[in-house]
């Protein structure tokens, strides 16, 4: 858990699997009623199954 500060957990990821692994965070986040926040894009990140 060295990634977690507060209320928050950031995780890296390389950028040749950003798109799988920002999915399914979204997923989990969104089963656990949470959110997924997209710091780069500076959105929230809908779960795959909401687009």
């Amino acid at each position: 858990m060295g990634e977690a500060s507060g209320p928050f957990v950031y995780f890296p990821m390389v950028y040749s699997r950003c798109a799988e692994v920002s999915a399914g965070a979204a997923r989990i986040a969104a089963e656990h009623g949470l959110v997924c926040f997209d710091p780069q894009l500076g959105v929230l990140r809908p779960a795959p199954d909401e687009l």
